[in-house]
Parts: C-alpha cells; structure tokens; sequence
C-alpha cells in the first residue's frame, strides 16, 4: 500500500495539518492527483488538483506504485 499521508504545518494558521494524495484514476503512475490539506485546528479544509510532477515536488512521493 502506498503511504499516501504527509504531516506539515499549515500555512493559515501554523498548527499542524495533514495532506493526503489521492491519484486520479486507477493507473500504476497516474497523471493527475488531487491533494487534501486537513487542518488540525480546523481550518477550512482544501482540495487541489495538480499534476504528478507537482505532486512529487510538493511531497515527496513517488509518482509509480499506485494500484
């Protein structure tokens, strides 16, 4: 199973958050994934579509292995 979590500190309010990444689609190395940032102290909560190179640049996964 892919570790598809992150912990970071939140850029609204400086508390800890959550992102998760989930790929579009059911692909080995999808093209596009959907980051959703969750604040811990409740912060609205944020989705964003971005491409794999981004996501890899913003998190730090790899952009193969999704099953």
């Amino acid at each position: 199973m892919m570790p598809n979590k992150k912990t970071i500190t939140c850029e609204i309010c400086g508390r800890e958050a959550e992102l998760e990444v989930a790929p579009d689609g059911f692909a080995n190395a999808p093209a596009s994934f959907t980051i959703t940032r969750t604040c811990s102290a409740h912060c609205k909560k944020t989705y964003m579509p971005v491409s794999a190179e981004k996501m890899r640049e913003l998190t730090g996964l790899p952009l193969t292995g999704w099953p």
